[in-house]
């Protein structure tokens, strides 16, 4: 009967409604987020602790162990793109970020170079659907004219990890350890998270009550999405943003 009803949206709604998608969906994208730029530093940070010497690996193999994940994240986004039209997002969120969170933790059992690029491999390709997915759940959740500054707020954490793996590498390279390098601790502490939970979209959001989904729903309605559910890969679409030149630069 609810559903049959009109639905009134005032503006005191509309503030409650968006503060409520801030504290799940806009806390969730960053913190996933900083996590995901804190990945960027165990590289350079490893280097100073040892990890070169640990892995006995030469410098023309370490640079290309840093350039291993960026290959296969551009290598992967195709079917990353795939995913995320096909996988709930409910699915798809936690199961990328356990996935990058096993490939970087697994990187402090690596004793050689070969292994470190397997490790190092798979965690592109974890990551590869998070920055397109990010993207696209802002997009869901927020009015556009909303949406340019929660995609600053989880952006900005490109600086705000990186500090932040500075001052952890201080600390943790001032521990001595018999069994682990200052390398190995701060791959663990960076990766021990959570599995992250999320909601597909507005009408399924458990934080909501039933009312306040269907007011969500009308909120969203001037991005011309309503609660429209498309899970169908359209090849037309792809022959077009190809063409497109924003896409090359």
């Amino acid at each position: 009967m609810m559903e049959n009803s009109p639905v009134t949206l005032t503006e005191e709604d509309n503030i409650r409604i968006r503060w409520k998608t801030d504290k799940v969906i806009l806390s969730l994208l960053t913190w996933v987020y900083f996590l995901q730029v804190l990945d960027k530093a165990v590289m350079g940070t490893g280097a100073v602790f040892g990890l070169r010497e640990d892995t006995h690996m030469s410098g023309r193999e370490y640079s290309l162990l840093g350039s291993i994940a960026p290959i296969a994240q551009l290598g992967w986004q195709p079917f990353s793109a795939w995913l995320i039209v096909k996988v709930p997002h409910r699915i798809l969120m936690p199961t990328l970020v356990l996935g990058w969170g096993i490939a970087e933790t697994l990187t402090c059992l690596c004793h050689d170079f070969k292994s470190m690029m397997a490790c190092r491999f798979f965690l592109g390709l974890f990551e590869a659907g998070c920055l397109p997915l990010f993207a696209i759940m802002t997009g869901q959740w927020y009015r556009r004219v909303e949406q340019p500054l929660r995609v600053s707020i989880w952006y900005s954490m490109n600086g705000t990890a990186t500090m932040a793996a500075a001052a952890l590498s201080y600390g943790l390279g001032h521990i001595n350890s018999s069994a682990l390098h200052a390398w190995q601790m701060f791959v663990i502490l960076i990766h021990w998270r959570e599995y992250p939970t999320n909601n597909n979209d507005i009408s399924e959001a458990r934080f909501l009550t039933p009312m306040e989904r269907l007011q969500g729903i009308e909120r969203l309605r001037s991005n011309k999405s309503g609660d429209e559910k498309v899970h169908e890969f359209k090849w037309p679409q792809v022959w077009e943003a190809s063409l497109d030149i924003k896409t090359w630069l």
